[in-house]
């Protein structure tokens, strides 16, 4: 039956909303598992251990993004790339679950002792960066390219985040209700671990095939899709034309990877890149730490485990309205002008919350925070994806390159938070902050500069 324009959009857009379904599906099940381990982990006494897992999971990423488009290559479609991609979680959830047993059990196993158990978790968490959170990462933006053009590829990818970030909300809110009782931390990780693995088979049986997007002459199909009358056999003729591509080499996708690393459009946008890998490396490994300080103070210990879960949900929820809001048509043509607010703002809120963490006496004020926070989550993880898209129409070593930088800095932030005394960490900070967001502002062209360069 033919399809109208209007009708393709909309099962492109039911594909990318499904898609977010099934990340909230299994990542929220993750998030659930895996969002205290870090506060867990220092008062069991294996401090320092949870942000050594987070540096491991971007050492894998960030060497194997490198590799990221020959292993992507390896499968039919983006879907089941994504379906490998997600096996490698359960093992990471698996590790969690043996350092805990084994603190329960004070060490009495062989296999509890303490070397064996640095060892697996570092051991998952670098598996779980090179073979599943690359492969996560890369497929679903593919697949996310692969049914959108340019006039909604923002919607959907604030579509997209919207979703999957209520997974955060729902992870952490079985965190409240599950630290409200007496449970077993085992069944605990293991419910999580079963569901994480339904939602896998539920993605690989139920989401759409796209397969990667390809070029008949040097218009892509999906412009031609958009474009279709009411009779398609023009658009079915044109793609029987296509010839496929051969899969790119490791040796190749690496080369291409470099190559796009001096040209302009990512020169201009490396500060923003460093500095959303500073932020990941702050929210993932060092935000919770104000909760724990403050809760110090006020001899709350009792509450950290919901507050911290609470501070997430609060993050989430800013990140979700404000990352829909990106898709609207209002924010079509603001998208650097974002990016340097979201700059300012992350850099303004950190320092607050870094350099006078020991003036915040209320816990009200560390939620607060989480507003613009929100919103600076929404512009580092959304808006490079966009900029990227832009200017490298139907390639991905632009997205790469944004990952990359990303990672690194990921990395490098919570290599700083176990080796760095606080007093130390807290200029670094400060001063990397303050570099990124000046850079940011003052390379980054205006939006009216950008179109204008990419209509020449």
């Amino acid at each position: 039956k033919p399809q109208t324009p209007y009708r393709l959009i909309m099962d492109k857009t039911r594909s990318v909303i499904l898609l977010g379904i099934f990340y909230f599906i299994i990542l929220g099940c993750y998030a659930g598992g895996t969002s205290l381990t870090n506060y867990l982990y220092d008062i069991i006494g294996f401090k320092g251990l949870g942000q050594a897992n987070l540096a491991f999971t971007y050492l894998g990423v960030f060497i194997f993004t490198f590799l990221s488009s020959s292993m992507s290559g390896m499968f039919e479609t983006p879907k089941s790339a994504m379906f490998f991609g997600f096996l490698f979680f359960g093992p990471r959830m698996a590790a969690s679950a043996l350092t805990y047993y084994c603190y329960d059990t004070e060490f009495v196993h062989t296999y509890c002792d303490v070397r064996i158990i640095y060892f697996t978790n570092y051991l998952t968490n670098f598996l779980l960066g090179a073979f599943g959170t690359t492969l996560i990462l890369i497929a679903q933006y593919q697949y996310i390219e692969n049914v959108s053009d340019q006039d909604i590829i923002k919607k959907h990818f604030s579509y997209f985040h919207s979703i999957f970030t209520f997974s955060y909300i729902f992870g952490n809110g079985f965190n409240i209700v599950y630290y409200s009782f007496d449970v077993s931390v085992m069944l605990y990780f293991v419910v999580f671990t079963i569901c994480i693995y339904i939602g896998d088979l539920m993605l690989l049986l139920i989401l759409p095939d796209h397969k990667p997007r390809e070029i008949v002459g040097d218009r892509p199909i999906l412009e031609l899709e958009s474009k279709m009358p009411e009779d398609n056999s023009k658009l079915l003729e044109d793609i029987s034309k296509i010839k496929s591509n051969p899969k790119k080499s490791a040796k190749q996708s690496v080369f291409d990877l470099f190559r796009v690393l001096p040209e302009r459009p990512v020169m201009k946008v490396t500060a923003l890149l460093i500095q959303s890998g500073i932020f990941q490396g702050y929210i993932a490994g060092i935000v919770y730490r104000v909760v724990v300080y403050q809760a110090d103070i006020v001899g709350c210990q009792n509450d950290v485990h919901r507050r911290i879960a609470l501070i997430m949900i609060v993050f989430s929820i800013l990140s979700i309205f404000i990352s829909r809001f990106f898709g609207t048509d209002i924010m079509k043509k603001t998208t650097n002008l974002t990016m340097k607010i979201g700059s300012l703002i992350f850099t303004v809120t950190a320092t607050y919350l870094t350099v006078w963490m020991n003036t915040i006496t209320s816990f009200w004020i560390i939620l607060a925070c989480m507003i613009p926070l929100g919103f600076s989550n929404s512009t580092f993880t959304v808006l490079p994806s966009v900029y990227m898209a832009h200017h490298y129409k139907d390639r991905v070593e632009g997205y790469l390159a944004a990952k990359q930088y990303q990672n690194l800095f990921t990395i490098i932030v919570l290599i700083c938070t176990i080796y760095l005394d606080d007093h130390t960490f807290h200029i670094v900070l400060l001063v990397a902050n303050l570099v990124c967001s000046g850079l940011t502002i003052a390379l980054l062209p205006t939006d009216k500069q950008m179109l204008a360069d990419m209509d020449k």
